[in-house]
């Protein structure tokens, strides 16, 4: 649904070719591996039982470590953390535009090196965000 009307050809396949992160010199995976590693992405999904803000963060890295389109992967990885994040009562993360060099970058370090922390401290600090925007807002109403 992400690339409909963007990229027909490509839009709801698994992609068939070797892609690259522009700018960026992290390995992904080989197409050949990509149904296997979504099936166990799935299988993953279904059975954690962590907190909610660790299996959105979770979720959002381990599908876009996989990369399983030739497009969209990002924005389709932060959708599914939202979603997940929704499901659970939580609001929505918000990456500022500001501050996309700095997620680019965390996510980027943390795919290099599995040390994913400063990834999960950032996203913690926009569900933190969103949560006292979400807050302020109610509090703004039941004032009135």
């Amino acid at each position: 649904m992400v690339l409909r009307s963007i990229d027909d050809a490509n839009a709801g396949r698994w992609r068939s070719i070797a892609v690259r992160i522009t700018g960026s010199d992290v390995k992904l995976p080989d197409p050949i591996k990509v149904p296997e590693l979504m099936e166990e992405f799935i299988e993953w999904l279904h059975e954690t039982k962590e907190h909610p803000i660790k299996i959105a963060t979770d979720a959002h890295f381990k599908l876009v470590s996989i990369h399983p389109f030739v497009d969209g992967n990002g924005r389709t990885a932060r959708l599914l953390m939202n979603l997940i994040l929704i499901s659970y009562g939580y609001p929505p993360v918000i990456i500022k535009a500001d501050e996309c060099e700095e997620y680019i970058s965390l996510l980027e370090r943390a795919q290099k090196t599995g040390d994913e922390q400063g990834f999960y401290d950032y996203i913690q600090d926009c569900v933190d965000r969103s949560l006292d925007i979400y807050l302020d807002a109610a509090e703004k109403t039941l004032v009135k």
